[in-house]
């Protein structure tokens, strides 16, 4: 057998405990592979749920720093708009005298006391020279010499501020000159505000301010990164990008990545990365910003208000701006409690746990089949009571009957020709009488015996009452019923029943012979009409003395 050659290589010792609980070790096996396999998913599926708990945690946070950033552009812008409308530099564009200067520059440097977040405002004329600069007098975000600041020709952010129309302010990231294509450690994130000065529908030049947004950078990366260990943040600026960590607190700065290195690590923009494992330690989330560019210029924007009778608010960075924040794997698993200690319990939990089902499994399993069995066992032992001779062990008339009404049915399997015999003991009274019931009751086994040799697949024996029986014949011919008939008298007759001490009796019997419509003509009620002319034969041969057989035609 399969079991027994699986169990071949198995000391002969240890074989009776393995096959009988073959199929136990299987469902073990199988339930352990299911609580693995569910164990792995369930990690995956927490790990999932954790990374998309704090993809969507961080796109908040980092939708409010943003908006803080506009915020603090927007305030900066209204101050810039207000202040161009002020007499005071309104004479100073149409006539640059030293009181007009000195009026500006003390009403520049009250504004700039005034803002912790300006660093310096400048006045341009429309070549993009310097005419006036007043400064905090803090450390520059950009250490560049004085000549440098004097001169803004060449200057991408001031060729787009060009462009600008007369109700327009522009604010771009300022690019530290400082190592210029290549990192810049611990500079000041600055951004500047440009807009066209005009006096009666002439442009005379250029208002900027310098944004000093270090406070504001790390407010926002307190608020990104402050629950999040060993993460790291990158803004991606129109000149270049931002990166800083939780500690240290300074930000450094790098040229931005070409733009085709741009696609392949954010796409164009349309549809924002799923967070995915960049290395063993990184996992990477990526937040786009794609906007609209305002109507009648060609300067891509990230965001655009408007304010105070159409005057428009312009930020100017990418056609799209990523965010990028990378976080520490092993953080997120820790945020999950997932270390590797607590992944061995869980495991081990769970093939335990696959042991016991599997052993309650089974011995549920037992119980029931052991209730099942015996409920089947007493089932089967009413039904023999029920449609079994108690003495003979042969069909009851009742049985016989019921099988002759709905089992023994219409059927191309069975034999084309069928026979019924009606058998009568003769003169079974007498050996009741003379030697007792016992040794009647033993003459019945035997007879019994006796009829049924030869019997074939669809032969049938009925006790049809006290010392009668009724044999259904399959397979035989009318030509042939009298001579098989015969043949069963002659076998009862040559039998000698020891009916106690040294007496041995002969029985004879009288046997009633009918034809049964076979194969497709048959139904229970041809049977019963044969039964009918069987037992009609029957009483004539007891008629005509017994041991003999009697046959009528219909």
């Amino acid at each position: 057998m399969l079991r027994e050659r699986k169990f071949s290589g198995i000391r002969a010792s240890y074989k009776n405990y393995f096959i009988p609980r073959y199929k136990v070790w299987w469902l073990i096996v199988l339930l352990i592979f299911i609580s693995v396999a569910g164990i792995c998913t369930s990690w995956q599926y927490r790990i999932d749920t954790a990374v998309q708990i704090i993809n969507n945690h961080q796109q908040r946070l980092v939708d409010l720093t943003l908006s803080g950033v506009h915020t603090t552009a927007a305030e900066a812008v209204r101050h810039a708009s207000e202040l161009r409308d002020l007499p005071t530099i309104k004479q100073f564009l149409l006539q640059e005298t030293d009181n007009n200067k000195n009026d500006l520059q003390s009403l520049l440097s009250n504004a700039i006391d005034a803002h912790s977040t300006f660093d310096s405002i400048n006045i341009l004329d429309n070549a993009g020279m310097e005419i006036i600069r007043v400064s905090a007098g803090r450390e520059s975000a950009l250490t560049l010499p004085s000549r440098e600041f004097k001169d803004y020709t060449e200057d991408v952010i001031f060729s787009r501020a060009g462009k600008l129309l007369d109700n327009q302010f522009l604010v771009s990231p300022v690019i530290p000159l400082v190592g210029e294509g290549a990192l810049v450690t611990y500079a000041i994130p600055t951004y500047r505000i440009s807009t066209p000065l005009v006096v009666s529908g002439k442009r005379y030049g250029y208002l900027v301010y310098h944004l000093r947004h270090k406070t504001l950078f790390n407010r926002a990366k307190a608020i990104v990164l402050g629950d999040l260990p060993k993460a790291e943040l990158d803004v991606y600026t129109q000149g270049g990008v931002w990166s800083t960590q939780l500690t240290p607190s300074e930000w450094t700065w790098a040229p931005l990545p070409s733009e085709a290195m741009r696609r392949k690590m954010f796409g164009d923009g349309a549809v924002r990365p799923s967070p995915e494992r960049i290395s063993e330690q990184w996992m990477q989330f990526v937040y786009l910003y794609d906007r609209t560019a305002p109507q009648n210029t060609d300067i891509a924007a990230i965001y655009r208000r408007e304010f105070r009778d159409g005057q428009e608010l312009i930020s100017s960075v990418n056609a799209f701006v990523p965010v990028v924040l990378r976080v520490d794997y092993e953080g997120i698993l820790s945020t999950i409690r997932l270390s590797a200690r607590e992944r061995w319990v869980e495991l081990a939990a769970a093939v335990l746990a696959a042991i016991i089902c599997a052993w309650g499994i089974n011995w549920l399993w037992l119980k029931v089949s052991a209730w099942d069995s015996n409920r089947r066992r007493e089932e089967r032992e009413l039904k023999d009571i029920a449609n079994k001779d108690f003495l003979t062990d042969v069909m009851t008339r009742k049985a016989f009957l019921a099988y002759a009404a709905s089992d023994f049915i219409p059927s191309p399997a069975l034999p084309q020709a069928c026979t019924i015999l009606m058998l009568d003991l003769d003169f079974f009274k007498e050996i009741n009488d003379s030697y007792g019931h016992l040794a009647g009751d033993s003459v019945l086994k035997q007879m019994t015996e006796a009829f049924q040799i030869g019997f074939g697949e669809y032969d049938q024996i009925a006790r049809w009452g006290g010392d009668e029986f009724v044999l259904l014949l399959t397979n035989i011919e009318p030509s042939q019923i009298l001579a098989v008939a015969e043949r069963i008298r002659r076998r009862v007759i040559e039998i000698k029943h020891d009916v106690g001490g040294s007496v041995k009796v002969q029985v004879s019997v009288s046997i009633g012979a009918a034809s049964v419509r076979g194969g497709s003509a048959m139904d229970s009620v041809s049977v019963m009409d044969a039964i009918k002319c069987a037992d009609k034969a029957l009483y004539q041969a007891k008629r005509d003395g017994g041991n003999r057989v009697a046959m009528i035609s219909e």
